[in-house]
């Protein structure tokens, strides 16, 4: 469809314009009542159309000056006046016909320059948009690579063969002074060996500067059978540097054995097993994050002690570590970009992953995200619920019965929507419990088509 193009007339001109048999449309702006309007002779024409697509005025009468009601209906001037009033009528028609090809080879000359330099301002643009996403993208790697989202691994002191491990016995008291930077510091990890299950070990971390405690951990017996114990900070140490002393009290009826790394060669550095000092230092790890800040505690590690609303977030390596229920094995998809476990729907059954222990011991809310990856997908429902991990089924395809209290109940989400899942207990937990992300289809029914039903941030909250 064409845009239409208008000449502006006097109304007494517009019949004699419009006799002319022109390719164009002749108007005229008229008053009525105080009103100011455009008319082809038939209708009014909306102001718009009549701004847009007029092309020129033809003046006929000296006196034809419509600049004022133009100004005042418009805000601008008026388009260009072509005078008719000395051309006789035989000649006005190639008049206004040389006036029109003239006008529109004009802004068909100008709508060309300015798609040129449209075309080049976009090219600028466009250089630009790059320049700047290229810079974004270095920013983002410098953000990842110095402002990590999880706590870096910084140094192991790993069990030497042949060195005596130590040998905590019930009531006894083990002190260590801390090799290395305290900036930064995290999380430690000590490796032990034959804890009684029903034991439980304080730790404690102080500052030899400094007067009190900054943290202290009490690690259950059943942790400490398990090899590695990590004990995290809730946030990392300060850019101070100050001399960590690390203090250990065994409450149990079996000993408990640490293990021994190097033999160190400064006497300050060995530990003291009440009193006596021994040759070689506790073998241990640490990890490190931005000095002073809080970053989330992984799963697997002991919290502090003594404070509540502590959180920690599964780690993207425990996710990778989900088992597919009907397999029992590591194969459930995790989709990097949205940090997600994707548990695709199933037509007749319930579909689910397991994340194996953890809820620990103590938790009081756990809760994640749930989503649809495409709008197109059928309803999908979701839930979550929690399984003591000693009674895990050894068999795949077993979907295990759940206690109402330790289910999220079934959440329903449209193609392309996201939520939440929370379990919250009136209780902390007593023993580990497996987690257990399930989808199925509203009913048994529906498609299966684009359902790429997905858990993230699943957290724990203690």
């Amino acid at each position: 469809m064409h845009s239409p193009v208008y000449l502006l007339a006097q109304a007494e001109a517009c019949r004699e314009l419009r006799d002319l048999d022109l390719p164009v449309e002749v108007i005229s702006l008229q008053e009525e009542e105080g009103r100011h309007f455009f008319s082809n002779g038939d209708a009014e024409i909306p102001q718009e159309k009549a701004h847009l697509y007029t092309l020129c005025h033809v003046r006929t009468d000296p006196q034809d000056t419509p600049e004022k009601a133009w100004m005042l209906m418009f805000g601008s001037a008026p388009p260009r006046t072509i005078d008719f009033s000395s051309v006789k009528p035989e000649k006005r028609k190639q008049k206004a016909l040389e006036a029109i090809v003239s006008l529109l080879k004009e802004q068909r000359r100008e709508l060309s320059d300015r798609n040129v330099r449209l075309m080049r301002e976009l090219g600028l643009l466009r250089q630009e948009h790059d320049r700047t996403q290229f810079a974004a993208q270095r920013l983002e790697s410098l953000f990842y690579d110095t402002v990590k989202g999880e706590r870096q691994h910084d140094f192991t002191l790993a069990p030497v063969s042949g060195h005596q491990n130590l040998i905590l016995r019930d009531g006894e008291n083990l002190e260590q002074r801390l090799p290395g930077s305290s900036v930064g510091l995290s999380d430690i990890a000590l490796k032990s060996h034959h804890a009684d299950v029903d034991g439980m070990l304080v730790v404690s971390l102080r500052a030899l500067e400094e007067p009190g405690l900054i943290a202290l951990w009490e690690v259950p017996g059943s942790k400490l059978d398990t090899g590695w114990t990590r004990l995290s900070l809730d946030r990392a140490l300060g850019g101070d540097q100050v001399s960590l002393i690390l203090s250990m009290e065994w409450r149990g009826h079996a000993p408990l054995g640490l293990a021994a790394s190097v033999a160190h060669p400064d006497d300050r550095f060995l530990p003291r097993l009440e009193g006596v000092r021994h040759p070689a230092v506790l073998a241990m790890q640490g990890w490190r994050y931005i000095a002073g800040n809080e970053a989330p505690v992984p799963v697997g590690a002991v919290m502090q002690s003594g404070g509540m609303d502590k959180l920690r977030r599964v780690d993207f390596k425990d996710l990778k570590q989900a088992l597919n229920l009907k397999t029992l094995t590591a194969d459930v998809p995790f989709i990097a970009e949205d940090s997600a476990l994707q548990v695709h729907v199933l037509p007749d059954e319930i579909a689910a992953a397991v994340l194996r222990g953890v809820a620990v011991t103590g938790a009081k809310h756990l809760y994640c995200n749930i989503f649809t990856r495409h709008k197109n997908a059928a309803p999908i429902e979701y839930a979550i619920a929690l399984r003591d991990r000693r009674v895990r089924s050894a068999y795949p395809d077993q979907l295990p019965d759940f206690a109402k209290e330790f289910h999220s109940g079934w959440v329903k989400l449209q193609g392309g929507e996201a939520s939440q899942l929370h379990i919250m207990l009136e209780n902390p937990l007593e023993h580990d419990c497996d987690v257990y992300m399930m989808t199925r289809l509203p009913d048994g029914e529906g498609s299966t088509d684009f359902g790429w039903s997905c858990f993230s941030d699943i957290c724990v909250r203690f």
